[in-house]
């Protein structure tokens, strides 16, 4: 049986058509015929929201004390945000300089 959190994800990630299937070549190089454009689900709010709560309730089942939220330059830095604003932590990004 698949849990709901699992499925209300693939449910999004259909409906966004973030999940596509092809022939892609990944940023390290590697070839994938999956690809999940998380990025399409920044601009739905109502979808960005929903995966955000999820992601904080699954940081609460593994860490009792997080100091703050750090994401990766550039399309992390939204999801970092998103989810720093959500458990009103701290927010820090790494850049590759």
């Amino acid at each position: 049986m698949v849990r709901p959190e699992v499925a209300t994800l693939a449910k999004i990630l259909l409906e966004t058509k973030a999940l596509q299937f092809g022939e892609f070549v990944l940023s390290s190089g590697a070839k994938s015929s999956i690809y999940i454009d998380m990025r399409i689900v920044i601009s739905k709010p109502r979808w960005f929201k929903l995966i955000l709560a999820l992601l904080a309730s699954k940081l609460a089942l593994f860490y009792n004390e997080i100091d703050g939220i750090v994401g990766v330059a550039t399309a992390g830095i939204p999801w970092a945000t998103g989810l720093a604003l959500h458990l009103g932590l701290p927010l820090a990004y790494v850049r590759p300089e």
